[in-house]
């Protein structure tokens, strides 16, 4: 069974979206997506608990 996440987001007039992504990099695209039309937007996992999107940025290599 595949991990998927859900970005969910609402508009200021309250209308719902609901995003299904399979990979990371799909969730922190969809949600910078979201945020560019100016819509709330959060990730949760397939039980519906809310999570820490920090972890869904891209990696960058460390350079010192």
């Amino acid at each position: 069974m595949a991990i998927t996440w859900s970005v969910k987001s609402k508009s200021a007039d309250g209308s719902p979206n609901h995003i299904l992504c399979d990979t990371e990099r799909q969730v922190f695209e969809t949600l910078e997506d979201q945020r560019k039309t100016g819509r709330e937007a959060w990730v949760e996992d397939a039980e519906g608990k809310t999570l820490n999107e920090m972890t869904f940025e891209p990696k960058r290599p460390f350079k010192p």
